[in-house]
């Protein structure tokens, strides 16, 4: 009876043990999972990358802003963040105002090559550091699920402190999806007057289901990857993957929407954007396809961009 009484008791203890190890594990991969989400700026310069992109691309930053000066403010998020921006005002006295989202690694630099034909058409611009970038004063980054509470805020300031008569979104990448993000609020319902979203991430889980995959891991490994990830984001940093679903999230949104599809993206893949255009809860509504790499429509032919842009909102106005 002894001998039987040990063995279940060092039964027991073996799988107390074995599960410990597993929840053990779990947390830990749950944890790394969400730190590269959160942290994945930390000790990036991602002013330097704006300035390098723009270099790249062969835009002259020095004529840009020897042409059009900018108004540095800051201002404060619904929970107390620090949204640092710049102003642009057009010489056309309007009540047109148009808040430029970027996307992940950079910052607000790197959206000027959107803001002269903006100024020139007669609209104001805002541009912004999101969160974990430029000065913004929080550093994580979620890929739109808390960096869309810095567009409500900027939102609210346009119209209450600038005077807007009309908004626009517009966002490109990480910076679309935060755009789509925060239009499928409660707020963002009817607040903005219209969308425009270029190259727009998916959503977050399907960005890093595309990650994982491409380093080798198995659907079956990816998928539990996911889950510890998906759970210790939720019960520790409060953040549910499935509110950064811009592909699911898009049903919600009512307000015209501008779709810029690249097709020769290769981050923001052009089957996945084309899925979010058509789950779009909006009756007002375009798809334009542009012969481009991720974002880059407006670099290789900016005319052609913006005359569709510009339709775009002539309609909504």
């Amino acid at each position: 009876m002894k001998k039987r009484r040990f063995l279940k008791i060092g039964l027991i203890t073996a799988a107390i043990l074995m599960l410990t190890i597993l929840l053990a594990g779990a947390a830990f991969t749950g944890k790394m999972v969400c730190d590269g989400i959160l942290n994945q700026n930390a000790g990036v310069d991602t002013k330097q990358n704006s300035i390098g992109q723009l270099a790249k691309w062969g835009f002259d930053r020095e004529t840009f802003h020897e042409t059009y000066q900018g108004t540095d403010f800051e201002i404060a998020s619904v929970d107390g963040n620090t949204i640092p921006g710049t102003c642009y005002r057009s010489a056309q006295e309007t009540g047109k105002w148009v808040i430029l989202v970027h996307g992940a690694g950079g910052d607000r630099e790197c959206m000027i090559p959107l803001v002269g034909p903006y100024l020139e058409k007669g609209y104001h611009v805002l541009t912004y550091d999101q969160r974990g970038h430029g000065d913004n004063s929080d550093r994580r980054v979620s890929f739109g699920i808390f960096e869309k509470r810095d567009v409500r805020a900027l939102v609210d300031y346009v119209r209450a402190e600038l005077d807007a008569e009309m908004v626009i979104l517009h966002g490109q990448s990480m910076g679309a999806q935060t755009a789509a993000l925060y239009a499928a609020t409660e707020h963002g319902v009817d607040s903005p007057d219209a969308l425009i979203l270029d190259s727009p991430v998916p959503g977050l889980e399907w960005l890093m289901t595309q990650m994982f995959l491409e380093d080798g891991c198995t659907q079956a490994q990816t998928q539990a990857i996911l889950t510890c990830g998906r759970i210790y984001s939720r019960v520790v940093a409060g953040m549910r993957f499935e509110d950064g679903d811009t592909i699911a999230q898009a049903r919600k949104i009512t307000v015209p929407c501008m779709v810029i599809l690249s097709e020769k993206d290769n981050v923001s893949l052009p089957d996945e954007v084309e899925q979010l255009y058509d789950n779009l809860g909006s009756s007002d509504k375009l798809l334009m396809r542009v012969d481009s790499r991720h974002i880059e429509g407006v670099i290789d032919d900016p005319e052609q961009y913006f005359n569709g842009v510009f339709q775009f909102l002539d309609k909504v106005e």
